[in-house]
């Protein structure tokens, strides 16, 4: 059994933090790459987002923005529950 074999995630989603970019925006892509549909949760606006967003849906996965400063704990159930609904 190959390694891609057994990383498979199809059926699944997976929320990342910072995803918009840099070492996020990776982790997101290959968990795409391995069939999992991803939430890319970060604190900047979408518009930085998109090209991870783009390349998520390019792979034929679902992808979500939900924007949040992980700093807010006040709004952090709010947010879970939204992400819950996804």
């Amino acid at each position: 059994m190959d390694a891609l074999t057994r990383f498979n995630l199809e059926g699944r989603t997976a929320c990342v933090t910072g995803a918009a970019r840099g070492i996020g925006a990776g982790i997101a892509r290959a968990l795409a790459q391995h069939g999992a549909d991803v939430i890319v949760l970060d604190c900047v606006e979408e518009a930085a987002a998109v090209p991870t967003l783009d390349v998520i849906r390019a792979s034929g996965r679902r992808a979500w923005y939900v924007q949040h400063d992980l700093v807010d704990l006040e709004t952090l159930p709010d947010v879970a529950g939204r992400l819950w609904s996804l």
